[in-house]
Protein backbone atom coordinates (compact mmCIF):
# COMPACT_ATOMS: atom_id res chain seq x y z
CA UNK A 1 0.00 0.00 0.00
CA UNK A 2 0.97 3.34 -1.30
CA UNK A 3 1.63 6.23 1.76
CA UNK A 4 -0.03 7.27 3.80
CA UNK A 5 -2.16 3.96 3.16
CA UNK A 6 -0.85 1.96 5.47
CA UNK A 7 -2.89 -1.18 7.46
CA UNK A 8 -0.20 -2.18 10.23
CA UNK A 9 0.24 1.41 11.24
CA UNK A 10 -3.56 0.96 11.13
CA UNK A 11 -3.36 -1.40 13.73
CA UNK A 12 -1.02 0.28 15.77
CA UNK A 13 -2.98 3.46 15.94
CA UNK A 14 -6.70 1.70 16.82
CA UNK A 15 -4.65 -0.18 19.62
CA UNK A 16 -3.22 3.93 21.10
CA UNK A 17 -7.37 4.86 19.84
CA UNK A 18 -9.53 2.86 21.79
CA UNK A 19 -12.23 4.32 23.06
CA UNK A 20 -15.87 4.32 23.68
CA UNK A 21 -16.82 6.05 20.48
CA UNK A 22 -13.90 4.76 18.21
CA UNK A 23 -14.72 1.64 16.04
CA UNK A 24 -13.21 -1.36 17.95
CA UNK A 25 -10.44 -3.59 16.40
CA UNK A 26 -11.26 -6.81 16.78
CA UNK A 27 -7.87 -8.64 15.67
CA UNK A 28 -5.66 -8.55 12.84
CA UNK A 29 -4.21 -11.91 10.87
CA UNK A 30 -2.25 -12.80 8.03
CA UNK A 31 -3.93 -14.25 5.02
CA UNK A 32 -1.94 -17.06 3.89
CA UNK A 33 1.34 -15.44 5.00
CA UNK A 34 0.40 -12.40 3.04
CA UNK A 35 -2.81 -10.20 3.12
CA UNK A 36 -2.34 -8.51 6.60
CA UNK A 37 -6.17 -7.97 7.82
CA UNK A 38 -7.48 -5.94 10.13
CA UNK A 39 -11.28 -7.56 11.57
CA UNK A 40 -13.73 -5.18 12.93
CA UNK A 41 -17.41 -5.97 14.35
CA UNK A 42 -20.28 -5.25 11.77
CA UNK A 43 -21.63 -2.41 12.22
CA UNK A 44 -24.86 -1.98 9.56
CA UNK A 45 -25.18 2.07 9.42
CA UNK A 46 -23.19 4.63 7.86
CA UNK A 47 -24.44 8.36 8.65
CA UNK A 48 -23.81 10.00 5.15
CA UNK A 49 -26.63 6.97 4.02
CA UNK A 50 -29.01 7.92 6.60
CA UNK A 51 -28.64 11.12 6.02
CA UNK A 52 -29.02 11.13 2.19
CA UNK A 53 -32.24 8.71 2.93
CA UNK A 54 -33.56 11.18 5.72
CA UNK A 55 -33.92 8.42 7.97
CA UNK A 56 -32.68 10.51 11.15
CA UNK A 57 -34.28 13.07 13.65
CA UNK A 58 -32.78 16.05 14.39
CA UNK A 59 -32.29 14.43 17.89
CA UNK A 60 -30.68 11.42 16.25
CA UNK A 61 -28.04 13.95 14.19
CA UNK A 62 -27.43 15.74 17.39
CA UNK A 63 -26.63 12.39 19.07
CA UNK A 64 -24.42 11.14 16.33
CA UNK A 65 -22.46 14.06 15.98
CA UNK A 66 -21.92 14.59 19.75
CA UNK A 67 -20.61 11.33 19.36
CA UNK A 68 -18.30 12.35 16.60
CA UNK A 69 -16.71 14.84 18.87
CA UNK A 70 -16.04 12.52 21.77
CA UNK A 71 -13.93 10.52 20.35
CA UNK A 72 -12.43 12.99 18.11
CA UNK A 73 -11.26 14.53 22.01
CA UNK A 74 -10.39 11.27 22.64
CA UNK A 75 -7.99 10.70 19.39
CA UNK A 76 -6.98 14.28 20.02
CA UNK A 77 -5.85 14.34 23.08
CA UNK A 78 -3.17 11.50 22.56
CA UNK A 79 -2.35 13.43 19.32
CA UNK A 80 -3.76 11.34 16.54
CA UNK A 81 -5.17 13.10 13.70
CA UNK A 82 -7.46 11.27 11.89
CA UNK A 83 -7.21 12.94 8.44
CA UNK A 84 -10.05 11.80 6.77
CA UNK A 85 -13.27 12.83 9.06
CA UNK A 86 -16.71 12.55 6.72
CA UNK A 87 -19.99 11.72 7.17
CA UNK A 88 -19.19 7.65 5.37
CA UNK A 89 -16.74 7.48 8.27
CA UNK A 90 -19.26 7.57 11.01
CA UNK A 91 -20.68 3.96 11.67
CA UNK A 92 -24.05 3.24 13.39
CA UNK A 93 -25.16 0.18 14.99
CA UNK A 94 -28.74 1.61 14.74
CA UNK A 95 -31.04 3.85 14.26
CA UNK A 96 -30.61 5.47 17.53
CA UNK A 97 -26.96 5.07 17.99
CA UNK A 98 -24.43 4.69 19.33
CA UNK A 99 -22.28 6.16 16.62
CA UNK A 100 -18.46 5.39 15.88
CA UNK A 101 -15.70 6.84 14.24
CA UNK A 102 -13.84 4.90 11.64
CA UNK A 103 -11.40 4.59 8.79
CA UNK A 104 -8.30 5.07 10.36
CA UNK A 105 -6.29 4.31 7.26
CA UNK A 106 -4.23 7.40 7.12
CA UNK A 107 -4.70 8.13 10.36
CA UNK A 108 -1.37 9.85 11.43
CA UNK A 109 0.54 9.65 15.37
CA UNK A 110 3.41 10.95 17.03
CA UNK A 111 4.02 7.32 18.55
CA UNK A 112 3.61 5.94 15.08
CA UNK A 113 4.49 8.55 12.26
CA UNK A 114 5.59 5.91 9.59
CA UNK A 115 8.37 7.71 7.11
CA UNK A 116 6.25 10.74 8.16
CA UNK A 117 8.13 13.66 10.15
CA UNK A 118 5.86 15.52 12.23
CA UNK A 119 6.84 18.48 10.65
CA UNK A 120 6.80 17.02 6.94
CA UNK A 121 3.40 15.30 6.83
CA UNK A 122 1.64 14.11 3.65
CA UNK A 123 -0.69 16.58 2.42
CA UNK A 124 -2.91 14.33 -0.38
CA UNK A 125 -4.62 13.02 2.53
CA UNK A 126 -8.75 13.89 3.38
CA UNK A 127 -11.37 13.98 0.95
CA UNK A 128 -12.29 16.57 -1.15
CA UNK A 129 -14.71 18.96 0.01
CA UNK A 130 -13.50 17.82 3.63
CA UNK A 131 -10.26 19.68 3.09
CA UNK A 132 -8.60 22.31 4.84
CA UNK A 133 -7.04 25.10 3.50
CA UNK A 134 -3.57 23.94 5.25
CA UNK A 135 -3.65 21.15 3.13
CA UNK A 136 -4.74 23.06 -0.28
CA UNK A 137 -1.61 25.14 0.39
CA UNK A 138 0.90 22.74 1.64
CA UNK A 139 1.48 23.28 4.93
CA UNK A 140 2.68 20.19 5.97
CA UNK A 141 3.04 21.12 10.27
CA UNK A 142 -0.69 20.89 9.90
CA UNK A 143 -2.25 19.09 13.68
CA UNK A 144 -5.30 17.97 14.89
CA UNK A 145 -7.25 21.54 13.51
CA UNK A 146 -7.04 19.49 9.84
CA UNK A 147 -9.72 17.15 11.88
CA UNK A 148 -11.96 20.25 13.80
CA UNK A 149 -12.15 21.35 10.28
CA UNK A 150 -13.99 18.57 8.29
CA UNK A 151 -16.03 17.80 11.54
CA UNK A 152 -17.22 21.40 11.25
CA UNK A 153 -18.18 20.75 7.38
CA UNK A 154 -19.81 17.94 8.36
CA UNK A 155 -21.78 19.67 10.97
CA UNK A 156 -22.77 21.72 8.63
CA UNK A 157 -23.94 19.13 6.18
CA UNK A 158 -25.84 17.44 8.79
CA UNK A 159 -27.78 20.21 9.99
CA UNK A 160 -28.53 21.42 6.48
CA UNK A 161 -32.20 20.07 5.80
CA UNK A 162 -30.99 18.88 1.94
CA UNK A 163 -27.70 17.75 3.77
CA UNK A 164 -25.58 19.22 0.79
CA UNK A 165 -21.84 20.15 1.31
CA UNK A 166 -20.67 22.90 2.63
CA UNK A 167 -17.81 23.66 0.32
CA UNK A 168 -18.12 22.12 -3.42
CA UNK A 169 -14.70 21.16 -5.07
CA UNK A 170 -16.60 21.05 -8.60
CA UNK A 171 -16.74 18.52 -10.88
CA UNK A 172 -13.36 16.95 -10.99
CA UNK A 173 -12.88 17.41 -7.32
CA UNK A 174 -10.14 19.96 -7.97
CA UNK A 175 -8.55 21.82 -4.77
CA UNK A 176 -8.90 25.63 -6.65
CA UNK A 177 -12.55 25.14 -7.15
CA UNK A 178 -12.63 24.04 -3.52
CA UNK A 179 -10.83 27.13 -2.56
CA UNK A 180 -12.49 29.30 -4.35
CA UNK A 181 -15.95 27.55 -2.76
CA UNK A 182 -14.56 28.52 0.83
CA UNK A 183 -13.86 32.12 0.20
CA UNK A 184 -17.21 32.78 -1.57
CA UNK A 185 -18.90 31.20 1.42
CA UNK A 186 -15.92 32.71 4.22
CA UNK A 187 -15.05 35.85 2.15
CA UNK A 188 -11.04 35.85 0.97
CA UNK A 189 -8.41 36.29 3.38
CA UNK A 190 -6.00 39.43 3.45
CA UNK A 191 -2.92 39.69 6.05
CA UNK A 192 -4.89 40.66 8.67
CA UNK A 193 -6.55 37.09 8.76
CA UNK A 194 -3.62 34.84 7.50
CA UNK A 195 0.51 34.78 7.57
CA UNK A 196 2.55 36.66 4.39
CA UNK A 197 4.19 33.64 3.59
CA UNK A 198 0.82 31.78 3.37
CA UNK A 199 -1.05 34.68 1.27
CA UNK A 200 2.42 34.47 -1.22
CA UNK A 201 1.58 31.00 -1.46
CA UNK A 202 -1.81 31.42 -2.04
CA UNK A 203 -1.13 34.12 -4.93
CA UNK A 204 1.32 31.91 -6.48
CA UNK A 205 -1.12 28.99 -6.57
CA UNK A 206 -4.02 31.36 -8.17
CA UNK A 207 -1.92 32.35 -10.84
CA UNK A 208 -0.36 29.11 -12.04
Amino acid sequence: MEQPHDSQREAKILAMAASERVIPLIETFRENGSHFVLVFPFVRHDFNDLLRDKKLSKSHIKSCLKDLFTALADIHGKGIIHRDIKPSNILLKSLDGPAYLSDFGIAWAPEAPGPEAADAKITDVGTTCYRPPELLFGNQKYGCSLDLWAAGCTVAEALDPSHETLFDSGELGSDLALIQSVFKKLGTPNLEVWPVGLCVRLTQTLTD
